[in-house]
């Protein structure tokens, strides 16, 4: 078997018969290149290297596919008769081959047994080709190309159980096929040829004979049976009529001047099919969309009173069974009477048995929406309502009602009530940082935690004499502007979309230096502080200040709008690197102080005072010349701020406050420059 599929893969030899020696086995091994010897004549052992026999195995293979089309079958007619044990057949095939060489073609199945078989080449017997068997087929191997004409007989068996059968599997495909069956010996038998897509049955000498055309195809089944006869009296069938049953499902949502209507229909067809269907709408109502899966085309006739019309929905075939309809419409109320009668839906045609369904009432905006008047349909509780119905509305059902006959009358009132307006933009926290230097002059930030839904622009009462360093929104630098009316500072607020959640906070922090005219007045031997802290026109839920004061001074008690405290009752907002704040009074080092405040004495912490004063000097300089720098600044307007540090040192002190609804915060504190003596010991 290695050999025959050897040669044929090599294409050098005609196949060898089924019966050969060693020595003959060795012959045709090198006839195609493979070098071999025979070892033991009457053991049958060949010998051969171990690269050739990997060859061999490989050949052994199922064949590839070819990479181009070598033949085609054109027409396959088979004839068949039945005997006691199996069926005699004949194959009469065309092929087509298309080049010259060698060239295998599948013909039939081995599980067949072959009989006398004929090879024509045009009208002359070809007998170079001959009938083998390769790869599990009965195959016909040719040398040249040209149309032939083959003729197989062969036999195969057939089932007898229950009804008696054949099958012939694995059939090569073919453009034309036909089958002649002869069922002999016995009349009255009805023969299926299966896939069929013509067949012809008649009784000829005492046998059936049955013709049938086939498409392609890859196996030939056929089936046998007689004709049961029935011996008593035939019953009388009862054509039923058709029914239709319909479910209906109304979801009606009430919005301001508009009924919008989303009605489901289901249909439970019967004992035929419906093309088409005649809806009866109140003629209120706007037909939008028809939708459905086998929906073709709806159409409005025209109407036979002037209360209702007639939907007609046609459909792209007959169906039977179950159908969906989709009907959305809108109707107009009538906003003087401020009561809407709802619109009903029935079918006009005499199949349709029973109509019943649901009613769901939905409110879109802010109406109040009651029953005035119900008849031929009941309350039922929203609960009882199926997910398909409540899916997929803007507002949770209000009202729900059950019906058996379509013709309900459902009347209700629709109250509109004045809107009230809510907020669309909090601030959840606010905290204000100052830093205030010796000469006056004072660093102010504020970073707010901000969520907001419509609001374009968060006004904070920053007047023009003040030098907005820094805007900073959602981690992104913003270009703020100014309101001409009220001269506050306009943010602009990023706006949370649904995708984002409604709910989802985000950051604004402003810098801003003030004490750049003639406003300033630096701190002497002994004052009094006044600090004010912008108003913003955003609802503050909880406000913290943390206050930086000259170290140099001893501060009396605060005064103001808002209190002191030791530390905050929840974290504040804070930006990326300011420094946790103290309890008030602290001083980042922590050593006691005069007046329930503290010192700083580690000399670590003097070191990093000294680069903190450097920056203080550094904002003392530039806010003296802020006024000569304010008189040039419109060139710099419009232009994407820069992120800036926040500046922090001094006596620390801490303040909170709930609920700020609008307003300017003070603090007031009286102030004592500290004697050179308690000066110097502090400094040690």
């Amino acid at each position: 078997r290695a050999h025959r599929h050897l040669i044929a893969a090599a294409a050098a030899a005609p196949p060898l018969p089924m019966e050969y020696s060693p020595k003959s086995f060795a012959e045709a091994l090198d006839a195609v290149g493979i070098h071999s010897k025979v070892e033991n004549d009457k053991l049958n052992i060949v010998s051969l290297p171990t690269e050739d026999l990997l060859t061999l195995l490989q050949a052994d293979a199922p064949p590839a596919p070819p990479a181009d089309i070598s033949h085609a079958i054109t027409s396959v007619v088979f004839k068949g008769d039945t005997e006691e044990h199996c069926v005699r057949m004949q194959a009469v095939m065309e092929v087509l081959v298309f080049e010259d060489g060698w060239t295998i073609i599948a013909l039939l199945p081995e599980t067949v047994g072959l009989g006398e078989t004929r090879v024509l080449r045009g009208d002359v017997p070809d007998t170079e080709s001959q009938l083998v068997a390769h790869a599990g087929m009965h195959s016909l191997t040719v040398k040249n190309k040209g149309l032939y004409k083959v003729t197989v007989e062969f036999l195969c068996k057939y089932s007898s159980k229950g009804r008696a059968s054949l099958s012939v599997p694995s059939l090569p495909p073919c453009s034309r096929t036909s089958v002649r069956f002869t069922v002999t010996g016995k009349k009255g038998l009805q023969v299926t040829v299966e896939g069929a897509l013509h067949t012809e049955q008649k009784e000829h000498e005492n046998n059936s004979v049955c013709r049938a055309v086939l498409p392609p195809t890859r196996t030939l089944n056929i089936k046998w049976t007689e004709i049961q006869v029935e011996t008593s009296a035939p019953e009388q069938l009862v054509r039923l009529p058709l029914s239709i049953t319909v479910e209906q499902h109304h979801s009606f949502s009430v919005g301001e001047g508009v009924l919008l209507t989303d009605s489901e229909m289901t249909y439970d067809i019967r004992n035929g099919t419906v093309s088409s269907t005649d809806i009866s709408v109140d003629a209120r109502v706007k037909v939008l969309t028809v939708a459905g899966v086998n929906v073709k085309r709806w159409e409005i006739l025209s109407a036979s009173t002037t209360e209702r019309k007639v939907l007609r929905v046609l459909l792209d075939q007959g169906v039977e069974g179950k159908l969906k309809l989709n009907l959305q419409g809108e109707m107009e109320l009538n906003s003087k009477k401020g009561v809407v009668v709802c619109p009903s839906f029935h079918h006009t045609s005499d199949s349709v048995s029973r109509e019943m369904g649901l009613i769901c009432v939905v409110a879109r905006t802010n109406v109040e929406v009651d029953q005035v008047d119900i008849e031929n349909c009941v309350p039922i509780d929203i609960d009882e309502l199926p997910a398909s119905l409540t899916s997929g509305q803007p507002q949770p059902p209000l009202l729900a009602y059950k019906f058996l006959l379509p013709a309900y009358n459902l009347v209700l009132s629709v109250k509109k009530h004045g809107d009230v307006e809510v907020l669309d933009a909090t601030v959840d926290a606010a905290h204000f940082i100052l830093t205030c230097t010796a000469e006056g002059r004072m660093m102010q930030q504020l970073i707010m935690k901000v969520r907001n839904t419509q609001k374009q622009f968060a006004r904070v009462s920053i007047t023009d004499k003040c030098d907005v360093w820094s805007t900073i929104v959602a981690g992104q630098a913003v270009k703020p502007a100014r309101d001409e009316k009220t001269g506050a500072l306009m943010v602009p607020l990023k706006k949370n979309s649904r995708a984002e959640g409604r709910n989802e906070s985000f950051l604004v922090e402003l810098v801003w230096v003030t004490g750049g005219g003639e406003e300033v007045q630096a701190m002497g031997q002994r004052g009094n502080l006044a600090f004010k802290f912008p108003m913003v026109d955003l609802p503050l839920n909880s406000v913290c200040i943390t206050l930086y004061l000259p170290e140099e001074y001893d501060y009396g008690e605060f005064t103001g709008d808002i209190r002191v405290t030791k530390t905050f009752s929840r974290t504040p907002p804070a930006a990326g690197a300011n420094p946790t704040p103290v309890a008030p009074g602290m001083a980042w080092g922590g050593a006691p102080q005069h007046r329930n405040m503290r010192r700083m004495e580690s000399v670590d912490f003097m070191h990093n005072q000294q680069q903190q004063q450097e920056s203080l000097n550094v904002l003392s300089s530039y806010v003296a010349k802020s006024a000569n720098v304010r008189a040039k600044k419109h060139a710099a307007r419009g232009v994407i701020p820069v992120k800036v540090e926040m500046v922090t040192i001094g006596q620390c002190f801490l303040f909170e406050r709930l609920l700020v609804m609008k307003e300017e915060l003070q603090l007031r504190v009286p102030y004592t420059r500290q004697s050179e003596r308690r000066s110097f010991f502090a400094k040690k």
